[in-house]
């Protein structure tokens, strides 16, 4: 990210669990099954959907189970940003405005506390 991308990140009042979340998906390092497989044996699925390989990507959207709850938590935060544009919004490649960001960071916070990580 450029400087000016981080310093709206690090403005952004979103809580603290949000933006370590949040942090985590900018620098690939997120606990998913995919980076944690040379601690366990385990095959990386998702521990969600069993189907998919739990890389950043499908921990934070594409899942089944969390597109769906995208969808859902979009409509109601009234983001009006097409389902495509939010993993580049997450990823500061593309911008939108300030309340759409917060409301992401809120997503965000919910995806992290329900686990499983």
């Amino acid at each position: 990210m450029r400087p000016n991308q981080w310093k709206r990140f690090w403005k952004l009042k979103i809580p603290h669990g949000a933006r370590n979340f949040w942090w985590r998906v900018f620098l690939c390092k997120l606990p998913t099954r995919l980076n944690l497989r040379h601690i366990n044996d385990e095959p990386p699925l998702c521990q969600l959907c069993q189907h998919d390989i739990e890389d950043d990507y499908h921990m934070v959207f594409d899942c089944r189970r969390k597109k769906s709850f995208w969808l859902v938590a979009r409509n109601i935060a009234h983001i009006k940003v097409p389902m495509e544009d939010i993993w580049d919004i997450l990823n500061f490649r593309t911008t939108t405005d300030e309340r759409t960001m917060l409301r992401n960071g809120d997503i965000l916070m919910v995806i992290w506390r329900s686990g499983p990580r």
